[in-house]
């Protein structure tokens, strides 16, 4: 029996064996699994639970990394280290926000991208920590985190409606009136 040789044939064999191997190598060494993704995803929201509660936001901070990039609705946008993220968050939401209770919760991780998607409905207690009524505000809000190979977050992204009347009402609640 003759036996056929075709060098072109099992050289194009060779390299297909070497780029599935790539892809095979390429797909699973990720920094993040789907199952850290998760977990991190519910920690992240309960430390804003928690945060908000104790007008305390340590326990996130571990979560973070050093420098930190962040842009949500309303138009708050940045970067930069660590501390001016929650500089950021002490003059903002978590002056006026007692409580923060997200239900329905729906995470979704790109382990390819280290990226993680969650969303949410949430109650808001708008209260100004106290410096005014209680205010309950129920909305949806979507967090989008990004980590980098230690599984730090480098990037946090929010989105809701920040046009809601009921929403804006009770923040005009929770301040302090200026007097002129």
């Amino acid at each position: 029996s003759a036996v056929f040789h075709f060098p072109v044939l099992t050289h194009t064999m060779q390299m297909m064996r070497s780029f599935v191997l790539f892809l095979a190598c390429a797909t699973t060494a990720t920094a993040i699994t789907e199952a850290e993704g998760m977990t991190l995803a519910t920690d992240f929201l309960a430390s804003i639970s928690t945060g908000f509660k104790a007008n305390d936001m340590s326990a996130q901070k571990q979560m973070m990394a050093q420098d930190v990039g962040w842009d949500w609705s309303g138009g708050v946008k940045g970067a930069g280290p660590q501390a001016d993220f929650f500089k950021l968050m002490e003059g903002s939401w978590q002056a006026v926000v007692s409580d923060f209770l997200p239900t329905n919760v729906f995470s979704v991780v790109d382990t390819a991208q280290n990226k993680i998607a969650t969303s949410f409905e949430v109650t808001l207690n708008i209260d100004g920590r106290g410096a005014g009524p209680v205010c309950l505000f129920t909305g949806r809000n979507m967090f989008t985190i990004t980590v980098d190979n230690d599984n730090k977050i480098t990037y946090f992204g929010g989105l809701w409606d920040a046009n809601n009347a009921a929403m804006n009402a009770c923040l005009a609640s929770a301040m302090p009136k200026q007097e002129l």
